[in-house]
């Protein structure tokens, strides 16, 4: 697969009936979370204005992960708390999740699977971020959700991906199975949240995910972070569990390590083993609550 292609596959899920933009609550709610010149009251009245946003987003509010230890009740009580670079990591959040859930042309057991390697990875990330007291300037946790985007729209792809073109007149275009197919989920999962006008670092850190050649230098700590939550991920996931967990002795802690900030904190690999079961919690609590 190449750029066209995936631009034609995205074209064909699309003239065969599948939605493959947010919901418009979320995309709405996104929107005006990013406008500083957005009044709270208009953010709270259309987020509550939507039963499954205002759901979703409580749910979210009340997870360790986004740092306010009292109990959440409403969506004014979490706009209030959390300002805005919080409550837009929580509408990408509520993006991403129900898009996976929702997303028809995969079985509902590979959609909760995806979503919940998905959810794990961001948990993870955005857990080991804390150690830097919030002035790690990227969204790790959306970073982390969204890095395997791309492998939900590719298994709903057919072996043989008979693709329109661009137009009517163009011949249809017949792809093999790529021989890559992590790196054609990275580069589709990334195209994806181009269109949805994902954060620049999001988008870049999927692109790049299986390879880091290419990325700006600016976003490789993010993504040295994402691979290293994703691999704690699988090892978390693995069936039977693997032996106790040596940390260091992983490529990607290495990686990790080598860039800052994360190599300026002396107590990250304690401070990451102590999160780990708050990230399953975390993870499961919300596929659970959403409905996977």
């Amino acid at each position: 697969m190449n750029q066209a292609t995936d631009e034609d596959l995205l074209r064909d899920f699309c003239r065969r009936g599948f939605v493959l933009a947010p919901r418009d609550a979320v995309r709405r709610g996104l929107e005006l979370a990013l406008d500083d010149a957005t009044h709270d009251d208009l953010l709270i009245g259309w987020i509550e204005s939507d039963a499954r946003l205002e759901f979703c987003f409580l749910v979210g509010a009340n997870l360790p992960a986004f740092g306010d230890v009292q109990l959440i009740h409403s969506v004014r009580q979490a706009v209030g708390r959390l300002g805005r670079r919080r409550i837009s990591s929580l509408l990408w959040l509520a993006s991403i999740s129900d898009f996976c859930l929702s997303w028809t042309p995969v079985d509902s057991q590979t959609r909760r699977e995806i979503l919940r390697h998905a959810l794990l990875t961001g948990f993870i990330a955005r857990h080991i971020q804390a150690a830097t007291r919030d002035e790690f300037p990227y969204d790790s946790l959306i970073a982390g959700v969204a890095h395997n985007l791309g492998d939900l729209l590719l298994a709903a792809a057919p072996p043989k991906l008979a693709l329109v073109g661009r137009d009517e007149t163009d011949p249809p275009v017949v792809d093999e199975p790529s021989p890559h197919a992590e790196a054609d989920a990275c580069r589709l999962g990334a195209l994806l949240l181009e269109i949805w006008n994902a954060p620049g670092e999001v988008v870049s850190c999927t692109r790049h995910f299986r390879n880091p050649r290419g990325i700006e230098e600016q976003f490789r700590s993010l993504r040295a972070l994402v691979r290293f939550a994703e691999r704690l991920a699988l090892v978390l996931e693995s069936e039977p569990p693997l032996a106790p967990l040596t940390l260091e002795a992983l490529p990607e802690w290495r990686e990790l390590t080598a860039c800052a900030p994360w190599n300026e904190i002396a107590d990250l690999g304690s401070r990451t083993r102590a999160q780990l079961p708050e990230s399953l919690l975390a993870a499961d609590h919300l596929v659970t609550a959403l409905g996977g």
